[in-house]
This record gives C-alpha cells, sequence and structure tokens, in this order.
C-alpha cells in the first residue's frame, strides 16, 4: 500500500469514527427528539446535495431551491408527523404546478424538463419516504438495539466488502452499475455483517437469536447492497463519481446514506413483525 492510499485510508477512518461516535451519543442520550432531529439534519442536507447534483446550472438555482423546499415540507412532515395538515401531498401538487410553468423556460427542450422534474420526485421519495424510518425505529420497543442493528447491518457489510474486495475481489457484481463492487466482496460483506452482530448479540441484545442473526445478516447484506448499487446507478447516470465532498474520505452525505437508505426500512419491519 503506497503512502497515498494509505492517507487515505487514514482519513476515511477517522472520518468514520468520529462520525459514527456522535450518531452514538445522540442515540444513547438525546433521546425521541434528539434522533428525530440528527433525521431531518441529516435530511435536509442530503437534500441539498441531491438538487444540486441534478441542477447543476447556476440558471436553475431556483429550481434547486424550490426542489429543495418542497422536498424538507416532506421530510419534516414524514419525521414529525403532520401538525394541522400533511405537507406530503400539497409539496406534490406544487412541485407539478411549478415544472409545468416553468416549461417555458425549457421550450427548447421539452424532454429535458420533463427528465428534471422526474429525478426531481425521485430524489424526494427516495429520501424523505426511506430515511425517516431511522427515527420511526427508534420509537418502538428496544428501539436503541434495532438501531443500532440498522447501523451495524450496513457498517460492516462495507468493511468488509471494502476489504475484502481490494484484496481478493475477481468477479463484478454489477459492472454495468458500479464496476469497482465484486462477488468476493459482497460475502466477506456479508460475513463480517454476521460477525459483528453476533458480538452485538452477545453483549448488548439478547433478544435476537440464530435465526435472527442469519435472517438479518443475510437480508440486511442484500438490502445494504442494493442500497449502494441504487445510488451508483444515480451517480453514474449523472456522470459524477462522489456526491460531494463533506465528509473527508467518503465523499457526501448520500455516499454514507446509500445502504443505510434501503437498511432502514428493512429492520423497522423485521422488527415490528
Amino acid at each position: 500500500m503506497n503512502s497515498n492510499t494509505s492517507d487515505k485510508l487514514s482519513i476515511r477512518v477517522i472520518s468514520a469514527i468520529i462520525g459514527i461516535a456522535v450518531v452514538l451519543a445522540i442515540l444513547i442520550y438525546a433521546g425521541k427528539t434528539g434522533v428525530r432531529i440528527l433525521t431531518a439534519a441529516v435530511g435536509i442536507m442530503a437534500l441539498i446535495e441531491y438538487f444540486i447534483l441534478v441542477f447543476p446550472d447556476p440558471a436553475r438555482n431556483i429550481d434547486r431551491l424550490l426542489c429543495t423546499v418542497f422536498g424538507m415540507l416532506m421530510l419534516i412532515d414524514r419525521i414529525f408527523g403532520p401538525l394541522a395538515v400533511s405537507f406530503v401531498v400539497p409539496s406534490f401538487f406544487l412541485m407539478f404546478i411549478f415544472f409545468l410553468f416553468r416549461a417555458k423556460s425549457y421550450a427548447a427542450n421539452l424532454h429535458q424538463c420533463l427528465f428534471l422534474m422526474s429525478l426531481s420526485t425521485l430524489g424526494i421519495v427516495y429520501l424523505t419516504f426511506l430515511l425517516p424510518y431511522f427515527s420511526r425505529l427508534y420509537e418502538i420497543k428496544n428501539g436503541l438495539q434495532w438501531s443500532l442493528v440498522a447501523l451495524i447491518i450496513p457498517w460492516a457489510y462495507d468493511t468488509g466488502a471494502y476489504f475484502v474486495g481490494r484484496k481478493m475481489g475477481k468477479q463484478k457484481l454489477y459492472l454495468v452499475v458500479s464496476p469497482g463492487k465484486t462477488l468476493e466482496g459482497a460475502v466477506g460483506g456479508a460475513l463480517l455483517t454476521f460477525a459483528a452482530l453476533a458480538f452485538f448479540r452477545y453483549f448488548f441484545f439478547k433478544n435476537l437469536n440464530l435465526p435472527d442473526l442469519l435472517l438479518l445478516s443475510i437480508l440486511g447484506s442484500l438490502f445494504a447492497q442494493i442500497g449502494d448499487l441504487f445510488e451508483s446507478l444515480i451517480k453514474r447516470g449523472l456522470g459524477i463519481k462522489d456526491s460531494g465532498r463533506l465528509i473527508p474520505g467518503h465523499g457526501g452525505i448520500l455516499d454514507r446514506l446509500d445502504a443505510l437508505l434501503f437498511t432502514f426500512p428493512f429492520v423497522y419491519t423485521y422488527a415490528r413483525f
């Protein structure tokens, strides 16, 4: 490993440790309100980042701003619950009206208008419907433990897939979407996920049994990988490598949320049923 690669890995590890420490502190000490605020803050940053990618042209700043605001309203509604009235349907309605009247500025290329409206709808559904499952998971019985399970799965899977893939990876997992992912890395990620969950169960969550560990490891790894590939599809479609530069060594918020977004609803559903 050369010095440049070693430096990048060190930055990646340090950033991960700091991020994990902050999240754990909020989960353990901040309670329901703190977790909701954390979820909302991360979601808002992700929405801002997403719409910067969708509307990189400064001439489309108004499109970027309003779509971000529509997404924020729906995100807050989904996390904190409707106050007097739900924002979900009105926000979609207003966004579609906005694009209808904004079509005049796309008159030379209405296909682009439709494409950007579709991307905007996708991003809002992607972030505002999946991310709030984290705060909802925290609020069920044994919510702290289940929240940690939902975090351990993608973190362990990503770590195992990264190191095993680098050392042993040969068979490409899904070349057209993510050339760096390998089948060997996926297996390594699933094995480390099982080991991490077994460790967590032994010391912190006796409610889990062996079938739980197997199902959570196998299905959780699958959902984590799907989340990773889905975000890779978006990035490759937009012609970018990283969603941003906010997190040193990791890229942007979306780069860190990809696997989590699909893992949260899976673990929530598993824990409830």
